[in-house]
Protein backbone atom coordinates (compact mmCIF):
# COMPACT_ATOMS: atom_id res chain seq x y z
CA UNK A 1 0.00 0.00 0.00
CA UNK A 2 1.23 3.83 -0.87
CA UNK A 3 1.87 5.75 2.10
CA UNK A 4 -0.27 8.14 1.59
CA UNK A 5 -3.08 5.50 1.01
CA UNK A 6 -2.36 4.17 4.20
CA UNK A 7 -1.75 7.37 5.81
CA UNK A 8 -5.28 8.22 4.68
CA UNK A 9 -6.75 4.88 5.92
CA UNK A 10 -5.72 5.65 9.33
CA UNK A 11 -7.16 9.15 9.25
CA UNK A 12 -10.12 7.60 7.91
CA UNK A 13 -10.44 5.28 10.51
CA UNK A 14 -9.71 7.67 13.49
CA UNK A 15 -13.00 9.61 11.79
CA UNK A 16 -15.03 6.55 11.43
CA UNK A 17 -14.56 5.80 15.68
CA UNK A 18 -15.57 9.36 15.92
CA UNK A 19 -18.33 9.24 13.69
CA UNK A 20 -19.19 5.96 15.55
CA UNK A 21 -19.51 7.26 18.97
CA UNK A 22 -21.85 10.19 17.70
CA UNK A 23 -23.87 7.32 16.51
CA UNK A 24 -23.37 9.07 12.95
CA UNK A 25 -23.99 5.65 11.25
CA UNK A 26 -24.36 7.09 7.83
CA UNK A 27 -20.99 8.94 8.01
CA UNK A 28 -19.00 6.07 9.51
CA UNK A 29 -20.48 3.52 6.52
CA UNK A 30 -18.83 6.19 3.92
CA UNK A 31 -15.76 5.88 5.59
CA UNK A 32 -15.63 2.39 6.46
CA UNK A 33 -16.78 1.95 2.48
CA UNK A 34 -13.34 4.38 1.64
CA UNK A 35 -11.05 2.11 3.41
CA UNK A 36 -12.34 -0.71 2.02
CA UNK A 37 -12.16 0.41 -1.86
CA UNK A 38 -8.30 1.50 -0.39
CA UNK A 39 -7.87 -1.97 0.41
CA UNK A 40 -9.32 -3.48 -2.62
CA UNK A 41 -7.31 -1.71 -4.60
CA UNK A 42 -4.21 -2.63 -2.62
CA UNK A 43 -5.56 -6.32 -2.97
CA UNK A 44 -5.91 -7.23 0.79
CA UNK A 45 -9.05 -8.14 0.10
CA UNK A 46 -10.31 -10.10 3.45
CA UNK A 47 -9.62 -6.82 4.92
CA UNK A 48 -11.58 -5.05 2.39
CA UNK A 49 -14.38 -7.42 2.59
CA UNK A 50 -14.56 -6.67 6.43
CA UNK A 51 -15.05 -3.27 6.58
CA UNK A 52 -17.65 -3.41 3.32
CA UNK A 53 -19.30 -5.93 5.06
CA UNK A 54 -19.14 -2.86 8.21
CA UNK A 55 -20.35 -0.29 5.64
CA UNK A 56 -23.42 -2.11 4.77
CA UNK A 57 -24.59 -3.01 7.99
CA UNK A 58 -24.27 0.75 8.98
CA UNK A 59 -26.27 1.09 6.19
CA UNK A 60 -28.88 -1.33 7.59
CA UNK A 61 -28.83 0.63 10.41
CA UNK A 62 -29.66 3.66 8.79
CA UNK A 63 -32.68 2.11 6.74
CA UNK A 64 -33.78 0.54 10.34
CA UNK A 65 -33.76 4.19 12.12
CA UNK A 66 -35.27 5.84 9.02
CA UNK A 67 -38.02 3.38 8.97
CA UNK A 68 -38.87 3.88 12.78
CA UNK A 69 -39.11 7.63 11.99
CA UNK A 70 -41.05 6.97 9.04
CA UNK A 71 -43.57 5.17 11.43
CA UNK A 72 -43.60 7.29 14.07
CA UNK A 73 -44.06 10.07 11.50
CA UNK A 74 -47.16 8.45 9.87
CA UNK A 75 -48.63 7.85 13.49
CA UNK A 76 -48.13 11.38 14.07
CA UNK A 77 -49.91 12.50 11.15
CA UNK A 78 -52.66 9.97 11.62
CA UNK A 79 -53.57 11.12 15.35
CA UNK A 80 -53.41 14.72 13.76
CA UNK A 81 -56.08 14.03 10.98
CA UNK A 82 -57.79 11.65 13.68
CA UNK A 83 -57.89 14.86 16.35
CA UNK A 84 -58.97 16.92 13.32
CA UNK A 85 -61.93 14.76 12.34
CA UNK A 86 -62.89 14.73 16.01
CA UNK A 87 -63.66 18.15 15.75
CA UNK A 88 -66.28 18.12 12.60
Amino acid sequence: MKKSHALAVIDLADTCKIFEENQNWKAAGVCYNNIANFQYKNEAYFDAEKNFNHALNLADKCTKEQEIKMVKQGRREYMETDSILLYF
